[in-house]
């Protein structure tokens, strides 16, 4: 079973006799636990294995899976597809999980309630769970044709449909086009963007009360007066129902560039683009890629600037409101804990945390060198800046012994999960002594001791007695790849990781057998509690080479 609980301790006491007593108390528990964890302090509950009975039924088996999430308190949320027989993969579901009970919330070819004569498909997207325990989770009947459902197992209802009659209470004038995946605040504030990409609607509000934020003919501020603004997407919803969305201007002498907007029971406005203000650090010429946010409306992002008119044009990551912003990182630049003159090469969208600390992502060069060496950031806005978490070439326990990191981020999912006790997690790519790179599942604690969970072609334990080689790994995804994505759990798109330290995902084995698994990130060891200020500062003096 999982340690619940532990993550909970990450947060020390101010007072020292608290903090010694605090620290005595967990040097027990990982003693005490040390020989059912063993060396790694990680324990794996298995909540759904293929040929397991399918949660609401005794007859039929788990077949397949899709990427899983999990909310603030432990619930696991997954679609699957269960069947009576090995060789049909049988109808689909949406399923719930918490500490070892587990139910059916919906499932294929149910009447979909408010929408007489339509029954739900097989195509299930993943849900967003929020503090209530409601998933909001889609539906999907075509291309065209979707349904956003709200609820609890076997209780749920219609927020939005399109190509289908709007359900009671709901009002989508003229129809409701094809839309996204649903966003969900921890409140449970929900939104979604429909349409086309030339024709892009966000609409926000609580179950029953949906409303149109944001439309094609809506008038952005502050945009340049030759200019127009276009929505192309990356929707993030904060606790006030407030979204940043990307954009672009059409028109002008800016036709074509990158803006954010921002979008309010107040309007819309343009808060990063060609012309607006950076603050003490200049104008803003253009955004860049998405933003991150958090329920408190803190936003990450990065963007193009000139510190004076007409001068060069800087890159940088940047963290605040539109009337505050602070300047992270600028591309060209130092990077904090590395040796001089490594300088960053590559910046990423901050991500921020429900307790308000900025996580980067980037990539620095070695002095003298074209090789870029990956890194994580962190500043917790104590007045110490930002400081380097953990970087290539930093060992990766749990594994084959002397692995390190080589990449943040893999072909398949980009997407770096940070809570409030600044845990991480992230697929990623590591290397062996003997140079073989194998793709992992990563986790890490807030002062970047790594630990791998789950590593392609390596045994995973099951069960007792129970190991199985690791095919595939999945994580809950934005689906995009490349650039890194973050996800904090507070921006309303779910998390495969939350404030405690919890981390749902998905694996596949070698032997065709698949399943949904959670662990616990622990918190650093006694020791390491005890001397966290210290190794801290000495992580910013002592450089990496």
């Amino acid at each position: 079973m999982v340690r619940e609980g532990l993550a909970t301790m990450c947060v020390l006491p101010n007072d020292g006799a608290s903090l010694m007593r605090l620290i005595s108390i967990i040097f027990a528990l990982l003693m005490a636990t040390a020989a059912s964890a063993g060396s790694s302090g990680f324990e794996f509950t298995p909540v759904a294995l293929t040929g397991d009975n399918a949660f609401g039924s005794v007859t039929e088996q788990f077949r397949q899976f899709g990427r899983p999430t999990i909310n603030q308190d432990g619930i696991v949320g997954f679609s699957g597809r269960a069947s009576l027989t090995p060789s049909t993969l049988g109808l689909a579901g949406m399923y719930w999980w918490q500490a070892g009970m587990g139910a059916l919330v919906a499932r294929q070819d149910a009447p979909i309630p408010g929408l007489p004569g339509i029954n739900l498909s097989n195509n299930f997207g993943s849900p967003v769970i929020d503090d209530a325990g409601r998933f909001a989770f889609m539906n999907h009947h075509g291309s065209n044709n979707s349904v956003l459902l709200v609820g609890t197992p076997q209780q749920h209802e219609v927020a939005a449909a399109s190509g289908f009659a709007a359900p009671p209470g709901a009002t989508f004038p003229g129809g409701l086009p094809s839309f996204s995946t649903p966003l969900q605040t921890r409140g449970g504030l929900l939104a979604f963007q429909a349409g086309p990409q030339s024709d892009r609607q966000i609409w926000v509000g609580p179950l029953g009360g949906l409303t149109l934020q944001y439309a094609p003919d809506t008038v952005v501020q502050d945009t340049p007066a030759d200019s127009t603004a276009s929505l192309t997407g990356f929707v993030r919803l904060d606790g006030e129902a407030n979204t940043i969305a990307s954009g672009r201007l059409v028109g002008g002498v800016h036709d074509n560039a990158r803006i954010l907007i921002e979008n309010s029971s107040e309007g819309s406005r343009m808060i990063v683009g060609p012309g607006v203000s950076a603050g003490s650090y200049g104008t803003f010429t253009a955004a860049s890629g998405p933003a991150n946010i958090n329920s408190n409306g803190l936003i990450g992002y990065t963007a193009h600037h000139q510190e004076v008119p007409n001068g060069p044009t800087r890159f940088a990551a940047w963290v605040g409101r539109p009337s505050a912003v602070s300047r992270l990182a600028v591309l060209g630049d130092q990077a904090p804990g590395l040796s001089p003159g490594s300088t960053f090469s590559d910046l990423n969208s901050p991500i921020i945390t429900s307790a308000g600390s900025a996580v980067v992502v980037g990539q620095a060069f070695y002095p003298g060198s074209s090789n870029a060496r990956v890194g994580i950031w962190r500043d917790d806005f104590q007045g110490d800046g930002l400081n380097l978490v953990l970087t290539r070439d930093d060992p990766v326990a749990n594994t084959i012994p002397g692995s390190s990191l080589e990449l943040v981020g893999t072909s398949d999912s980009s997407d770096v999960a940070v809570n409030a006790l600044n845990q991480l997690a992230f697929l990623g790519l590591i290397k062996t002594p003997g140079q073989q790179f194998m793709e992992a599942l990563i986790a890490a604690d807030a002062t970047g001791n790594m630990a791998a969970l789950a590593v392609k072609g390596q045994p995973f334990l099951v069960a007792p007695n129970d190991f199985r080689t690791v095919d595939d790994i999945e994580i809950f995804s934005s689906g995009s790849s490349g650039s890194i994505y973050g996800m904090s759990g507070d921006d309303g798109q779910g998390s495969y990781l939350n404030d405690a330290g919890q981390l749902a995902f998905y694996l596949q084995f070698t032997d065709g057998s698949r399943g949904i698994f959670t662990t616990t990130i622990p918190c650093p060891s006694a020791a390491l509690l005890l001397m966290s200020g210290m190794m801290y500062t000495r992580r910013r003096r002592n450089w990496r080479m």
